[in-house]
């Protein structure tokens, strides 16, 4: 960690002290965002917080660490960002939080090149030692994902085996979005974003699309909320 001089009342020489870790905040929720700047700011210097992965990766030049929720704009997601990030600041530490409901996700996160995935339900308090312990090397609690009752809804669903663009249109199809708009946003075709629905619904074992609108709509409130049932 690099150090910052302060002068010393005492007798007028510098003294070091731990510098702040500078940090970038990212998510695609700006009320939560609001909050992780609220628990992180007295403990990290916030240089940027932000909700698209453009500005995200713009903002990271002058970063120390990332703390980024898994999602991000147009269905992008922290998957899909670390490969650029370990390209291109190699030296940076990302953190990632995610929603129990994705605790599934934790080893890919980690082989992908992310430093600590902590819950983003972990106590505003305890978040910032959380950090640095991850930052240290520490071991950081378990995420649990609560079993789902007998008659939860297929948002329950295992994600883990889709792809990183696969998550992407997975998400957007929960959020709404026709594969006309899905090809506009991702800046790919409608033909490739068919193929990859019938990728994700083979994954998925669903054989309908609206099956398939279903389970990722149910995924995305669970995503944002950490709720497994929906009444």
């Amino acid at each position: 960690m690099k150090l910052a001089s302060f002068p010393n009342e005492s007798n007028g020489k510098e003294r070091l002290e731990p510098s702040r870790p500078k940090v970038v905040l990212a998510d695609s929720d700006p009320i939560f965002l609001h909050g992780l700047a609220s628990a992180l700011g007295n403990a990290f210097s916030i240089r940027a917080v932000t909700t698209t992965s453009q500005e995200c990766l713009r903002f990271l030049r002058e970063a120390d660490l990332l703390v980024s929720g898994f999602t991000l704009d147009c269905g992008r997601n922290a998957l899909g960002l670390l490969p650029h990030i370990r390209a291109n600041h190699a030296t940076l530490a990302v953190i990632i939080l995610i929603s129990p409901t994705a605790a599934s996700m934790v080893p890919r996160l980690r082989a992908a090149g992310a430093k600590g995935v902590l819950s983003r339900r972990t106590a505003p308090k305890d978040l910032p030692g959380l950090i640095i312990d991850a930052l240290q090397g520490r071991d950081l609690p378990p995420i649990v994902r609560r079993s789902p009752r007998e008659d939860s809804t297929p948002g329950s669903i295992d994600i883990s085996g889709l792809t990183g663009r696969e998550l992407e249109i997975f998400r957007l199809i929960g959020l709404g979005h026709a594969t006309k708009e899905i090809g506009a946003l991702l800046g790919i075709s409608e033909k490739t974003v068919s193929a990859h629905r019938e990728n994700i619904k083979a994954k998925l074992h669903l054989r309908k699309g609206g099956v398939l609108k279903f389970v990722a709509s149910s995924y995305a409130t669970w995503e944002a909320t950490g709720v497994d049932h929906i009444v």
